[in-house]
């Protein structure tokens, strides 16, 4: 599903969803397999895969996804945590961030705010300015 200008209405596809540039989307439930972020979104975002932040600007949205990539030219500030299971970022990404799994941090990418996760990678050129909490995997019952 693509959407290309304004629209608030109910979502909830199995498949890829993208939000263009200069778009907004605003629902209190937005479900898909796939997301790509380039305009606005409003709500709540279930990803059950990979979600992609490609724009600039603010997102106001909950968000949870088993994989985060942060696109190089994209520049996003989260207002509500995000969670996932494993987060790339080679743009520029603020926010509070919750990973069940790994952070990487690739050259010109930037983390600022606060993150929780299992294990964090910073690679040359990479910058991460948040406060970060390495918690240990759950206890196996």
């Amino acid at each position: 599903m693509d959407f290309s200008a304004n629209a608030s209405r109910p979502v909830d596809i199995r498949g890829k969803l993208r939000v263009r540039k200069g778009a907004h989307l605003n629902n209190s439930l937005i479900i898909c397999t796939d997301a790509r972020i380039e305009g606005q979104v409003t709500g709540t975002l279930l990803c059950e895969h990979q979600l992609e932040l490609l724009g600039s600007g603010k997102l106001s949205f909950k968000a949870t996804a088993e994989t985060t990539l942060v696109g190089h030219k994209a520049t996003m500030e989260l207002t509500y945590p995000l969670k996932t299971k494993t987060l790339e970022v080679n743009g520029c990404l603020t926010g509070q961030i919750v990973c069940t799994g790994t952070v990487r941090i690739h050259k010109g990418g930037i983390l600022r705010g606060s993150l929780e996760a299992r294990s964090l990678a910073v690679d040359r050129g990479g910058i991460c300015e948040a406060f970060t909490k390495i918690v240990s995997p759950p206890a196996a019952s």
